[in-house]
């Protein structure tokens, strides 16, 4: 059930933005892409790792490799969420820029500006969400990879710090 799930995740709702290529995972409406994630999504990240080194065909599988090159692409795209705000800290959702790609929700063809993603106005909110950090975690611990270490140290932990040194 799980491999199946994930090949469909691959199939129909992994993407790559405009112009630097974060990859997200989509909604889908019916035969429609809305490119959007959710912060709940990032959990994704440490799931797929998980799954890519416990895969019974082992990590050397084209399928085990190709869950952990996703997990971590997901993983950087969710600390981008956090990164490329003024206040370190992510909204609830972004919408992504994937305008040339077939097959957008209309709504979505019109992004607006040239970066990969935007925070909507009514997704100006953050309700404390634990995934992306799960996923820091999972794959620091699976890859010993220190790079997701240092995403947890975002900008709102260096703002926190500076006014509490005062």
């Amino acid at each position: 059930m799980w491999d199946k799930a994930v090949d469909g995740a691959h199939g129909h709702l992994v993407r790559k933005t405009k112009p630097n290529g974060l990859t997200f995972l989509a909604d889908r409406i019916a035969h429609l892409i809305v490119p959007k994630m959710d912060h709940l999504a990032c959990f994704m990240g440490g799931a797929l790792a998980l799954g890519a080194y416990t895969d019974p065909k082992g990590m050397d599988s084209d399928r085990a490799r190709r869950d952990l090159r996703t997990a971590r692409a997901l993983t950087y795209t969710c600390y981008q969420m956090y990164a490329r705000t003024n206040t370190g800290i992510s909204s609830e959702y972004v919408n992504f820029n994937a305008r040339t790609e077939t097959g957008i929700a209309p709504e979505f063809r019109d992004f607006d500006g040239e970066d990969d993603m935007q925070v909507p106005e009514n997704a100006k909110f953050y309700i404390l969400r634990p995934e992306a950090v799960e996923a820091f975690y999972y794959l620091n611990k699976l890859t010993g990879d220190p790079i997701y270490r240092s995403f947890r140290a975002s900008k709102s932990t260096a703002k926190r710090n500076t006014v509490m040194d005062r």
